[in-house]
This record gives C-alpha cells, structure tokens and sequence, in this order.
C-alpha cells in the first residue's frame, strides 16, 4: 500500500500556507516534517487526515481510498498537537472513540474492545484506564491521545493504514519518549505509513528513513533522512548553527 500525495495546496479560508507539494510513500515508509514554527507541518497533517480541505491538488492511500471517504476515516488515524477536553471521559472512553469510524453503534463490539485494551497496553495506559482524562498529566494525555489513534487504526495486517501525528512527544517524560521511538519502528515494521511533525532533531534520526524539510510554507528539501539531517541543510532551514555527532549522547533502545 503506498500513498501519493500530489500538489497538494493547504490553507485557511483561501489563503494559501502550504504551496503546492508532492511525495509518495509506501507501507513501512517513517517520513519526518520538519521545519521552523509556520513552516505549515500542522496545516499539511490536518489535510492530509481530512479535518481541513485542501486548496488544491489531492491525495490518495493505494488506488482507490480518497479523503474523506468512509474507508479513509478508517484507514488514517491521527494524534493532534493539543486537544482541550472538559468532559471527564475515562482514559478507555477517550481511546475507545478511536473505534467510531468502524463500529455501528457507540464502539461496543467486540472487536473495539480488543482494539481499545491492546491500545491501551501498548501506549502504557492500561493502569490509567478508569482515571478521568480531566484530571491527567499533560503526559498521561497525550499517550492517551496516541493510544485513540493506535485503537482506531488496529492490527489487521491486511488495511492500508496511514498514523499522522503531530510533535507526538510533547509533554513526554524520556522513558515514554524511548516508548514512542519503539512504538513508531514497530508500526513501520508492520507496514504503517507514520509521518510525524517533531522540533526535537534527535528524534527524527531514530524513528524515520526519510525527511521532509519545510519553509514558509514550502517543501525545501525531501529525501533519506541521513542526507537532509546535516548541518548545511538544517543551518540555512532554522537559521542556527548545527553540529551532528557521530557518536549520540543518548541512545534510544
């Protein structure tokens, strides 16, 4: 399964923010946006998902799911920057919404009950399950927010799935960031497409095999993550001087 996106324009009420730009990815593909802040990563994930309807130009999961059909709803899950909730919903209820795009009624079969308990193990929020969200570490909400995504896209090998997440490590303690590292790779070994937004650079180089490289709102540079990473490349992008290490100071494992 791949995904073609081709000139695709993003913006807000017919202004333009993201000029038209064009990648493709296929199953098991880990792509990294990056980029200063208005750079436009948000705005792309949120056409990509279907949540902002591009300006122009598309993009498509194989050759037959389109955005905003039922099946891409299904297919693409996604993990938001920040998301405000005042309802005490519990832990399980917020990840179990995850399960609505497949489930007749309020995702209560049990297939979404499978699919919520092994989300919530695998996002380490299974002891959190019955705690009101309300009343969660900026942390435990965001795992919660990545364990609804992983709920919604399932296991099912045979599904194109597509994981959208936006700096996903906001808020995340280093244990849970070394989570999140492991996580994605596993995903990306069972054939999920994961692009993710990050301003941590130490990140990209261990959970992604391509970058793309965006600047006021345009695509500068795309391609294998150790030939867009180099100091040259990211000094001119975010205006700062870089030094890469051969040797990291920290090690995810």
């Amino acid at each position: 399964m791949s995904l073609s996106v081709q000139n695709l324009e993003c913006g807000y009420h017919g202004k333009r923010v993201v000029e038209p730009i064009n990648f493709d990815l296929v199953g098991g593909d880990g792509l990294a946006l990056l980029g200063p802040n208005g750079s436009g990563k948000t705005t792309l994930l949120k056409s990509l998902v279907g949540s902002l309807k591009p300006l122009s130009g598309k993009a498509s999961l194989g050759d037959e799911i389109r955005p905003n059909s039922k099946e891409w709803h299904r297919s693409v899950a996604y993990v938001p920057q920040e998301e405000s909730v005042s309802f005490p919903f519990t832990v399980r209820e917020m990840v179990m919404m995850g399960r609505m795009p497949w489930s007749p009624g309020f995702a209560d079969t049990e297939e979404d009950n499978l699919a919520t308990e092994a989300a919530l193990r695998r996002a380490d929020c299974d002891g959190l399950a019955d705690r009101p969200i309300t009343e969660m570490s900026g942390g435990e909400k965001q795992r919660t927010l990545i364990a609804r995504a992983l709920a919604q896209i399932g296991s099912d090998s045979s599904r194109s799935r597509l994981l959208l997440l936006d700096e996903p490590a906001t808020h995340l303690d280093f244990a849970h960031q070394t989570m999140l590292v492991s996580l994605i790779n596993e995903l990306r070994d069972e054939g999920v497409i994961v692009i993710a937004s990050w301003h941590d650079l130490h990140l990209p180089a261990h959970t992604c095999n391509k970058v793309a490289l965006m600047v006021k709102g345009k695509l500068e540079r795309f391609g294998p993550t150790d030939e867009v990473l180099n100091p040259a490349t990211l000094g001119q992008a975010f205006g700062a001087k870089f030094l890469i290490s051969a040797t990291p100071v920290l090690e995810f494992k």
